[in-house]
């Protein structure tokens, strides 16, 4: 009883955190004045919104899918409140990327209807609670509500503002840019048809990204395997150049893929500044950042939701050439990690807090990057396995030649290593091919 009574209270504050935010942001109608135009979206628009994509969602997965644990009732709602939360197993590629995926939906739902980003994050927790409750039979996770509210906002921001700058780019034609847009931001797609309408106006000093394609060592397997991959780099802004007036003014997005044998995610990142302060315009600035991380190699596998201190530095060589440093430290808010236990057949998730260290140098010649070395580290201290400390490292260093305007040759090396205390320790190494192509 004393148990059921203790899960219960966390339900009911999960409950209570979501209705005091939302209900904060009704009483306080706090929009986005930047976006354009924002009108007056409500928030009784964008919760019906949230509940129709979980509507959605669910009937897929309980018609057509047939999903045991979409089999919700009354007495299922009843005991998911009355139990309380419990940590699942679920796959971190479910975890880390699916979930905070449906919180960016959720939070650009907002988001399109005129509410600032910090207003948006209370519907990713609404929308989440919503339908750990309500969507599934099983017990609400923390694990899910965790990812899927922070981690939703981070990508949520992300999709938001690359959406938008996809729309600014006059050179293309409409039809293609609405559609790239519709790609990214769904929700903003669906509330823009429903008539809301909220972009950003102002954008950075530079978007640059860059599009490579090539082969590289199988990250799934072991051996020299190679398989085509595919990365997207986006840099978003210049800390040292772009004031940070709303949070992800700044920021960066980076995606890799192996092509196939599955399609297997190696690699989603994104990292928005909150706020900055340019300590010499144009070279050197300090920031603080939400990270949103996921990794996948044979070594490691990871995700997690950070807060950090960043510099950013910026100095000319030569006439033609600049080195640019960036260092990143800070909070591991919350993490989760699928390793194997030692004196354990099978691999099992563990989730917690932790800290995060990265490290980035580029040369660039012209403008144009000719050489990359890159180290992130990640510490995860286990709630849920208390003799697991966790370990995990990610290192690169890159050559690029340049061709031809923003066409150049790369060739990587790769290593990463997972292991702590009470796990198995793995080291793995690779290298690829590519053809990068900036725009």
């Amino acid at each position: 009883m004393e148990g059921a009574m203790t899960g219960r209270r966390h339900v009911l504050i999960v409950l209570r955190l979501a209705t005091v935010l939302v209900g904060h942001v009704t009483q306080a109608q706090s929009y986005d004045e930047t976006c354009m135009p924002c009108g007056r979206g409500s928030a009784t628009v964008a919760l019906s919104q949230i509940a129709g994509i979980n509507a959605l969602v669910w009937s897929y997965d309980r018609y057509y899918a047939k999903e045991e644990w979409a089999r919700v009732s009354l007495k299922s709602w009843k005991k998911n409140v009355t139990n309380g939360p419990r940590w699942d197993s679920d796959p971190l590629t479910s975890n880390q990327i699916a979930h905070p995926y449906h919180g960016s939906l959720y939070f650009n739902f907002a988001r399109s209807n005129g509410f600032d980003y910090w207003n948006s994050f209370a519907f990713s927790v609404a929308g989440s609670a919503m339908w750990e409750l309500f969507g599934e039979v099983s017990a609400p996770s923390p694990n899910d509500l965790m990812t899927t509210s922070i981690g939703g906002a981070a990508l949520g921001e992300t999709l938001f503002r690359l959406s938008d700058a996809i729309l600014a780019a006059r050179r293309m034609p409409s039809w293609i840019r609405r559609s790239a847009s519709a790609l990214l931001n769904p929700a903003g797609s669906v509330s823009s048809a429903l008539g809301a309408e909220a972009h950003a106006t102002s954008m950075p000093s530079s978007v640059r990204t860059t599009f490579a394609v090539g082969a590289g060592t199988s990250p799934n397997q072991s051996g020299d395997t190679w398989r085509p991959i595919l990365s997207v780099d986006v840099r978003y802004g210049f800390l040292a150049s772009d004031e940070v007036e709303r949070p992800f003014d700044v920021m960066r997005f980076g995606f890799k893929a192996g092509l196939s044998g599955g399609s297997s995610v190696n690699r989603v990142e994104s990292q928005g500044a909150l706020s900055s302060a340019i300590l010499a315009h144009g070279r050197t600035a300090i920031g603080i950042f939400q990270h949103f991380d996921y990794l996948h190699t044979p070594a490691v596998e990871l995700g997690g939701q950070s807060v950090a201190v960043g510099i950013t530095d910026r100095r000319s060589l030569s006439t033609q050439l600049s080195l640019t440093t960036t260092l990143h430290g800070g909070i591991l808010v919350f993490g989760s990690t699928r390793e194997r236990r030692v004196k354990a057949a099978t691999r099992r998730n563990d989730y917690g807090p932790g800290g995060i260290m990265k490290f980035e140098a580029d040369i660039a010649f012209r403008d144009n990057e000719i050489f990359r070395v890159r180290a992130d580290t990640y510490l995860l201290q286990s709630v849920t396995n208390s003799r697991a400390r966790h370990v995990a490292f990610t290192g690169s260093a890159e050559f690029s030649v340049p061709l031809l305007h923003g066409l150049s040759l790369s060739a990587a090396s790769e290593v990463s290593y997972g292991g702590g205390n009470g796990v198995v320790s793995s080291t793995s190494s690779g290298t690829r091919l590519t053809v990068r192509v900036g725009v």
